[in-house]
C-alpha cells in the first residue's frame, strides 16, 4: 500500500504544479521575447549577430528543424513558442551579465556599463522588487524552477522534497515579476496548497475507499 500511495501522492503533486509552471514557462519567454523585439527593433532579435553565443544558436537551430519536420511555419512567435524552457533560463548565464568590451556590440545583456539594471532587464521584469534586480539573483530563481519544472515533466519523484510549497510560491512570485495579470489569471487554477495540505493521509484514504468499492 504504501508503494501506491507514494505514487499517486506524487502524481497529485506533480499535477498540482502545472498550472504554475506552465504560466512561468510562457511568461518568461513572451516577456524576454517582447523585451528584446522592442530593445533591438525586430522580432528577429535572436538572428541579429552577436546577441546569443553558440550554445543558444544551436538550440535554435534544433527548433527550426522541429518546426520544419512538423511542417509548421517559422514565424517568430513559433520559433519563440518551440524554445525549451532551457534556452531562456541560459540567457541569464555570466556571458550576458553587462556589456563586454571584447563582446559584439549586440550582445544581448542584462546590466550596463555600471552595473545597473538595462532596460531590457526592467521592461523582462517590470515587477521585480528592487531586491532581485540582478542577473545572478534571477538566475539563480530560474535554476531552481526549471529543476524542478524537469522532474514534474520526466515523471520523477518529487514528495519527498519538503520545500516544496516555498518552491511554489517562488514560481508564482516569478510570473508577478513578469506579469502580474497572468499571476493572477493562472490563481483560478491552482490548487497546489489544497493537494499539499491533503498530504498522503488524504490520497491513502481516496485509494482505500476506491479499494474498497470494488
Amino acid at each position: 500500500m504504501e508503494m501506491l500511495v507514494n505514487y499517486y501522492w506524487n502524481v497529485e503533486l506533480c499535477k498540482a504544479f502545472y498550472p504554475a509552471i506552465h504560466a512561468v514557462e510562457i511568461a518568461l519567454r513572451n516577456s524576454i521575447h517582447n523585451a528584446a523585439t522592442l530593445h533591438y527593433g525586430t522580432p528577429y532579435w535572436f538572428d541579429l549577430p552577436g546577441v546569443l553565443l553558440d550554445q543558444q544558436q544551436g538550440k535554435l537551430a534544433k527548433a527550426r528543424e522541429d518546426l520544419i519536420e512538423r511542417n509548421r511555419p517559422q514565424t517568430s512567435d513559433d520559433i519563440v513558442a518551440a524554445l525549451m524552457l532551457g534556452f531562456w533560463v541560459s540567457l541569464f548565464n555570466k556571458p550576458f551579465e553587462s556589456p563586454d568590451p571584447g563582446a559584439p556590440a549586440n550582445r544581448l545583456a542584462w546590466h550596463d556599463a555600471r552595473h545597473n539594471p538595462s532596460r531590457l532587464f526592467t521592461a523582462t521584469f517590470p515587477c521585480a522588487p528592487n531586491a532581485m534586480q540582478s542577473r545572478k539573483k534571477i538566475l539563480k530563481r530560474c535554476n531552481s524552477i526549471l529543476w524542478l519544472r524537469n522532474r514534474v515533466m520526466h515523471h520523477e519523484t518529487i514528495w519527498k522534497y519538503g520545500n516544496l510549497p516555498q518552491r511554489h510560491a517562488d514560481i508564482l512570485e516569478t510570473v508577478g515579476w513578469l506579469n502580474p495579470t497572468m499571476k493572477q489569471t493562472i490563481m483560478f487554477c491552482d490548487e497546489f496548497a489544497i493537494v499539499h495540505a491533503g498530504g498522503k493521509a488524504d490520497i491513502e484514504s481516496k485509494i482505500r475507499h476506491y479499494l474498497d468499492a470494488q
